[in-house]
Protein backbone atom coordinates (compact mmCIF):
# COMPACT_ATOMS: atom_id res chain seq x y z
CA UNK A 1 0.00 0.00 0.00
CA UNK A 2 2.66 2.60 0.68
CA UNK A 3 4.48 1.79 -2.55
CA UNK A 4 1.38 2.37 -4.36
CA UNK A 5 0.99 5.41 -2.47
CA UNK A 6 4.24 6.71 -3.23
CA UNK A 7 3.94 5.92 -6.83
CA UNK A 8 0.85 7.69 -7.49
CA UNK A 9 2.20 10.93 -5.06
CA UNK A 10 5.61 10.35 -7.53
CA UNK A 11 3.40 10.39 -10.85
CA UNK A 12 1.34 13.91 -9.30
CA UNK A 13 4.25 15.55 -9.41
CA UNK A 14 6.07 14.89 -12.36
CA UNK A 15 3.20 15.99 -14.11
CA UNK A 16 3.08 19.12 -12.73
CA UNK A 17 6.85 19.74 -13.08
CA UNK A 18 6.43 18.43 -16.98
CA UNK A 19 3.06 20.04 -17.71
CA UNK A 20 3.42 23.42 -19.19
CA UNK A 21 1.41 25.93 -18.05
CA UNK A 22 -1.07 27.40 -20.87
CA UNK A 23 0.39 30.90 -21.81
CA UNK A 24 -2.48 33.26 -20.58
CA UNK A 25 -1.59 31.62 -16.89
CA UNK A 26 2.10 33.56 -17.35
CA UNK A 27 2.80 36.69 -15.06
CA UNK A 28 2.07 39.78 -17.04
CA UNK A 29 0.68 37.83 -20.08
CA UNK A 30 -0.17 40.16 -22.84
CA UNK A 31 -4.09 39.66 -23.97
CA UNK A 32 -3.15 42.24 -26.81
CA UNK A 33 0.05 42.27 -28.64
CA UNK A 34 2.09 45.74 -28.35
CA UNK A 35 -0.69 46.87 -25.87
CA UNK A 36 -0.24 47.86 -22.00
CA UNK A 37 -2.75 45.88 -20.98
CA UNK A 38 -1.36 42.73 -18.68
CA UNK A 39 -3.72 39.97 -17.41
CA UNK A 40 -2.25 38.15 -13.88
CA UNK A 41 -4.35 34.50 -13.68
CA UNK A 42 -1.93 32.76 -11.80
CA UNK A 43 -4.24 33.40 -8.40
CA UNK A 44 -6.74 30.79 -10.00
CA UNK A 45 -4.15 28.62 -10.27
CA UNK A 46 -5.03 25.82 -7.42
CA UNK A 47 -3.22 22.07 -7.70
CA UNK A 48 -6.35 21.50 -4.82
CA UNK A 49 -8.58 22.63 -7.21
CA UNK A 50 -11.38 24.60 -7.11
CA UNK A 51 -14.45 22.83 -6.62
CA UNK A 52 -18.76 23.41 -7.20
CA UNK A 53 -20.58 20.39 -6.25
CA UNK A 54 -24.50 20.72 -7.55
CA UNK A 55 -27.44 18.60 -6.14
CA UNK A 56 -30.23 17.22 -7.66
CA UNK A 57 -33.41 15.13 -5.70
CA UNK A 58 -33.26 11.57 -7.43
CA UNK A 59 -36.00 9.74 -5.61
CA UNK A 60 -34.76 7.19 -3.82
CA UNK A 61 -31.09 8.99 -3.87
CA UNK A 62 -29.29 12.26 -4.36
CA UNK A 63 -27.49 13.00 -7.71
CA UNK A 64 -24.16 15.38 -6.71
CA UNK A 65 -22.21 16.19 -9.35
CA UNK A 66 -18.60 17.77 -8.28
CA UNK A 67 -16.38 19.40 -10.75
CA UNK A 68 -12.64 20.70 -10.32
CA UNK A 69 -11.15 22.65 -12.11
CA UNK A 70 -7.40 24.41 -11.93
CA UNK A 71 -7.09 27.19 -14.76
CA UNK A 72 -3.61 26.59 -14.71
CA UNK A 73 -2.19 23.31 -13.98
CA UNK A 74 -2.77 19.64 -13.44
CA UNK A 75 -4.76 19.00 -10.01
CA UNK A 76 -3.53 17.38 -7.21
CA UNK A 77 -4.77 13.30 -6.38
CA UNK A 78 -5.82 12.55 -3.16
CA UNK A 79 -4.00 10.10 -1.33
CA UNK A 80 -4.97 6.67 -2.24
CA UNK A 81 -6.72 7.40 -5.40
CA UNK A 82 -8.09 4.93 -7.28
CA UNK A 83 -10.65 4.68 -10.67
CA UNK A 84 -13.00 6.94 -8.21
CA UNK A 85 -10.83 10.45 -9.16
CA UNK A 86 -9.48 11.14 -12.92
CA UNK A 87 -6.16 10.70 -13.55
CA UNK A 88 -2.82 12.14 -13.34
CA UNK A 89 -2.41 15.32 -15.94
CA UNK A 90 -6.11 16.70 -15.62
CA UNK A 91 -7.23 20.32 -15.34
CA UNK A 92 -10.72 19.65 -15.24
CA UNK A 93 -12.84 16.92 -13.65
CA UNK A 94 -15.96 16.19 -13.16
CA UNK A 95 -17.74 13.53 -11.38
CA UNK A 96 -21.11 12.28 -10.78
CA UNK A 97 -21.63 10.39 -7.24
CA UNK A 98 -25.07 8.89 -6.05
CA UNK A 99 -26.01 9.53 -2.06
CA UNK A 100 -28.30 6.76 -0.34
CA UNK A 101 -28.56 6.53 3.24
CA UNK A 102 -25.42 8.42 3.47
CA UNK A 103 -23.49 6.27 1.52
CA UNK A 104 -21.49 7.67 -1.47
CA UNK A 105 -21.65 5.72 -4.76
CA UNK A 106 -19.10 6.97 -7.57
CA UNK A 107 -21.26 6.49 -11.15
CA UNK A 108 -18.89 8.65 -13.63
CA UNK A 109 -15.33 9.85 -13.85
CA UNK A 110 -15.34 12.33 -16.34
CA UNK A 111 -11.38 13.57 -17.70
CA UNK A 112 -12.74 16.83 -19.32
CA UNK A 113 -9.63 18.63 -19.79
CA UNK A 114 -5.53 18.54 -19.38
CA UNK A 115 -2.36 16.19 -20.53
CA UNK A 116 -3.88 12.87 -19.56
CA UNK A 117 -1.69 9.65 -20.94
CA UNK A 118 -0.11 10.97 -23.56
CA UNK A 119 -2.89 13.60 -24.37
CA UNK A 120 -1.86 17.19 -25.34
CA UNK A 121 -3.47 20.25 -23.18
CA UNK A 122 -5.15 22.47 -26.00
CA UNK A 123 -5.82 26.11 -24.29
CA UNK A 124 -7.17 29.32 -25.78
CA UNK A 125 -8.08 32.86 -24.70
CA UNK A 126 -10.89 33.93 -26.68
CA UNK A 127 -11.14 37.97 -26.66
CA UNK A 128 -14.67 39.75 -27.43
CA UNK A 129 -15.19 41.14 -30.95
CA UNK A 130 -16.79 44.41 -29.64
CA UNK A 131 -14.56 45.52 -26.51
CA UNK A 132 -10.60 45.52 -26.35
CA UNK A 133 -10.62 47.39 -22.92
CA UNK A 134 -10.35 43.72 -20.45
CA UNK A 135 -9.90 45.95 -18.01
CA UNK A 136 -13.68 47.32 -17.81
CA UNK A 137 -16.09 46.41 -15.65
CA UNK A 138 -17.97 43.64 -17.04
CA UNK A 139 -16.35 42.80 -19.99
CA UNK A 140 -16.41 39.16 -20.83
CA UNK A 141 -13.75 36.62 -22.93
CA UNK A 142 -13.90 32.93 -23.35
CA UNK A 143 -10.69 30.52 -21.97
CA UNK A 144 -10.93 26.97 -23.43
CA UNK A 145 -9.37 23.99 -22.28
CA UNK A 146 -9.32 20.57 -24.38
CA UNK A 147 -7.97 17.57 -23.88
CA UNK A 148 -9.87 15.00 -22.16
CA UNK A 149 -12.13 11.90 -23.44
CA UNK A 150 -14.76 10.07 -22.83
CA UNK A 151 -15.85 7.00 -24.04
CA UNK A 152 -13.68 8.02 -27.18
CA UNK A 153 -15.57 11.29 -27.25
CA UNK A 154 -13.10 14.38 -27.23
CA UNK A 155 -14.19 16.62 -23.98
CA UNK A 156 -13.71 20.74 -23.70
CA UNK A 157 -14.46 23.37 -20.90
CA UNK A 158 -15.22 26.59 -21.77
CA UNK A 159 -15.02 29.47 -19.21
CA UNK A 160 -16.72 32.41 -19.58
CA UNK A 161 -14.30 34.76 -17.72
CA UNK A 162 -16.06 38.25 -16.23
CA UNK A 163 -14.32 41.22 -14.83
CA UNK A 164 -15.13 41.73 -11.35
CA UNK A 165 -13.57 45.19 -10.82
CA UNK A 166 -15.89 45.73 -7.11
CA UNK A 167 -14.40 42.27 -6.33
CA UNK A 168 -12.31 41.83 -3.55
CA UNK A 169 -8.62 40.32 -4.24
CA UNK A 170 -7.65 39.74 -0.83
CA UNK A 171 -10.81 36.88 -0.47
CA UNK A 172 -9.03 33.47 0.79
CA UNK A 173 -9.81 31.70 -1.14
CA UNK A 174 -11.13 33.39 -4.40
CA UNK A 175 -14.10 33.35 -5.64
CA UNK A 176 -14.69 29.94 -7.44
CA UNK A 177 -16.63 29.58 -10.80
CA UNK A 178 -20.14 28.49 -11.41
CA UNK A 179 -21.41 25.78 -13.46
CA UNK A 180 -23.68 26.76 -16.72
CA UNK A 181 -24.61 23.28 -18.27
CA UNK A 182 -22.92 20.06 -19.36
CA UNK A 183 -23.79 18.91 -23.27
CA UNK A 184 -22.04 17.36 -25.78
CA UNK A 185 -18.69 17.03 -23.98
CA UNK A 186 -18.70 20.67 -22.81
CA UNK A 187 -18.44 21.97 -19.93
CA UNK A 188 -19.69 25.39 -20.21
CA UNK A 189 -18.16 27.97 -16.61
CA UNK A 190 -18.88 31.00 -15.92
CA UNK A 191 -16.46 32.77 -13.64
CA UNK A 192 -17.07 36.28 -12.49
CA UNK A 193 -13.30 37.73 -10.44
CA UNK A 194 -11.48 40.63 -10.22
CA UNK A 195 -8.77 38.69 -11.34
CA UNK A 196 -9.61 38.17 -14.81
CA UNK A 197 -9.77 42.18 -15.24
CA UNK A 198 -6.63 43.11 -17.16
CA UNK A 199 -4.24 45.91 -15.32
CA UNK A 200 -2.22 48.48 -16.76
CA UNK A 201 0.22 47.91 -13.65
CA UNK A 202 3.88 46.38 -13.41
CA UNK A 203 3.11 42.41 -12.31
CA UNK A 204 6.01 40.50 -10.91
CA UNK A 205 7.42 37.85 -12.85
CA UNK A 206 7.18 35.20 -10.22
CA UNK A 207 4.70 35.05 -7.66
CA UNK A 208 6.08 36.18 -4.57
CA UNK A 209 6.22 33.74 -2.04
CA UNK A 210 6.74 35.79 1.00
CA UNK A 211 5.10 38.34 0.83
CA UNK A 212 1.60 38.92 2.09
CA UNK A 213 -0.83 37.40 -0.90
CA UNK A 214 -1.80 40.95 -2.18
CA UNK A 215 0.72 41.02 -5.55
CA UNK A 216 -2.38 40.76 -7.54
CA UNK A 217 -3.37 44.32 -6.69
CA UNK A 218 -0.25 45.90 -5.81
CA UNK A 219 1.46 48.54 -7.96
CA UNK A 220 4.57 47.50 -9.51
CA UNK A 221 8.14 49.88 -9.69
CA UNK A 222 9.86 50.44 -13.21
CA UNK A 223 13.68 48.74 -13.31
CA UNK A 224 16.55 51.33 -13.76
CA UNK A 225 16.95 52.05 -17.64
CA UNK A 226 20.40 51.29 -18.96
CA UNK A 227 21.36 54.58 -19.51
CA UNK A 228 20.65 55.10 -15.80
CA UNK A 229 22.75 52.44 -15.18
CA UNK A 230 25.58 53.39 -16.93
CA UNK A 231 25.73 57.08 -15.09
CA UNK A 232 25.13 55.12 -12.38
CA UNK A 233 28.55 53.37 -12.82
CA UNK A 234 30.42 56.74 -14.14
CA UNK A 235 29.33 58.38 -11.19
CA UNK A 236 30.59 55.75 -8.81
CA UNK A 237 33.90 55.50 -10.67
CA UNK A 238 34.69 59.34 -10.70
CA UNK A 239 34.25 59.34 -6.93
CA UNK A 240 36.30 56.36 -6.30
CA UNK A 241 39.07 58.13 -8.44
CA UNK A 242 38.52 61.24 -6.62
CA UNK A 243 38.22 59.72 -2.92
CA UNK A 244 41.47 57.37 -3.81
CA UNK A 245 43.40 59.90 -5.10
CA UNK A 246 42.97 62.62 -2.55
CA UNK A 247 43.91 59.68 0.06
CA UNK A 248 46.97 58.39 -1.82
CA UNK A 249 48.07 61.97 -1.93
CA UNK A 250 47.20 62.71 1.66
CA UNK A 251 49.27 59.70 2.71
CA UNK A 252 52.35 59.76 -0.27
CA UNK A 253 52.81 63.77 -0.31
CA UNK A 254 51.02 65.00 3.27
CA UNK A 255 49.30 67.07 0.81
CA UNK A 256 46.76 69.32 2.28
CA UNK A 257 43.30 71.68 0.33
CA UNK A 258 43.33 71.68 -2.94
CA UNK A 259 46.38 70.29 -3.54
CA UNK A 260 44.47 66.50 -2.13
CA UNK A 261 42.69 66.99 -5.74
CA UNK A 262 44.54 63.78 -7.99
CA UNK A 263 45.94 65.84 -10.87
CA UNK A 264 45.04 68.86 -9.71
CA UNK A 265 46.97 71.12 -12.57
CA UNK A 266 44.50 68.95 -15.02
CA UNK A 267 41.38 70.07 -13.37
CA UNK A 268 42.44 73.74 -12.73
CA UNK A 269 43.66 73.89 -16.82
CA UNK A 270 40.50 72.16 -18.07
CA UNK A 271 38.17 75.77 -18.29
CA UNK A 272 40.50 77.13 -20.17
CA UNK A 273 41.61 74.11 -22.14
CA UNK A 274 37.80 73.91 -22.98
CA UNK A 275 38.05 77.75 -23.45
CA UNK A 276 41.17 77.49 -25.74
CA UNK A 277 39.95 74.68 -27.83
CA UNK A 278 36.36 76.38 -28.86
CA UNK A 279 38.21 79.41 -29.63
CA UNK A 280 40.76 77.64 -31.66
CA UNK A 281 37.94 75.96 -33.06
CA UNK A 282 36.65 79.25 -33.92
CA UNK A 283 39.68 80.62 -35.92
CA UNK A 284 40.02 77.69 -37.63
CA UNK A 285 37.03 77.79 -38.86
CA UNK A 286 37.27 81.68 -40.07
CA UNK A 287 39.83 80.30 -42.80
CA UNK A 288 39.69 79.85 -46.48
CA UNK A 289 38.24 76.09 -47.11
CA UNK A 290 40.14 74.39 -49.80
CA UNK A 291 41.35 70.34 -49.99
CA UNK A 292 44.76 71.29 -48.62
CA UNK A 293 43.74 73.38 -45.41
CA UNK A 294 41.39 70.65 -44.39
CA UNK A 295 45.07 69.09 -43.68
CA UNK A 296 46.09 70.90 -41.65
CA UNK A 297 43.43 72.14 -39.28
CA UNK A 298 43.88 69.38 -36.64
CA UNK A 299 47.53 69.43 -36.33
CA UNK A 300 46.90 73.34 -36.32
CA UNK A 301 44.15 73.49 -33.43
CA UNK A 302 46.45 70.95 -31.66
CA UNK A 303 49.70 72.76 -32.17
CA UNK A 304 47.86 76.05 -30.58
CA UNK A 305 46.23 74.26 -27.53
CA UNK A 306 49.49 72.96 -26.27
CA UNK A 307 51.24 76.16 -26.61
CA UNK A 308 48.38 78.04 -25.26
CA UNK A 309 48.63 75.08 -22.35
CA UNK A 310 52.74 75.60 -21.95
CA UNK A 311 52.34 79.77 -22.01
CA UNK A 312 49.95 79.30 -19.27
CA UNK A 313 52.20 76.60 -17.54
CA UNK A 314 55.10 78.54 -17.21
CA UNK A 315 53.48 81.84 -15.78
CA UNK A 316 52.26 79.53 -13.29
CA UNK A 317 54.12 77.94 -10.16
CA UNK A 318 54.75 74.76 -12.34
CA UNK A 319 52.95 72.57 -9.48
CA UNK A 320 53.37 69.04 -10.65
CA UNK A 321 50.20 66.45 -10.21
CA UNK A 322 50.30 63.59 -8.43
Amino acid sequence: MQLKSSLIIAATLFAAVTSAAPDFCTPGYQPIQDSNLKLDLTKLSSPEGFQIITEASTPPTTTKTEVKINLCGPLNQPEGANQDYCRTGAYVCRRVINVKDGNERVTEVQEIAGEIEGSVLDSSLTLPENEKDLSKNGVQYVITLKGGKVLDTPQSTKITMECDANGDKNADPPVKPTVNSYTNGVLDLYWKTPFACATTEQIPSQPDNGGDGNSGNGGGGGGMSGAGIFFLIVGILVALYFIGGAFYNYKQYNARGLDLIPHRDFWLDLPYLIKVSLAGIYEIGRMPTNKESFLYYPQDLFSHLMESISSRRRAGDGYVSV
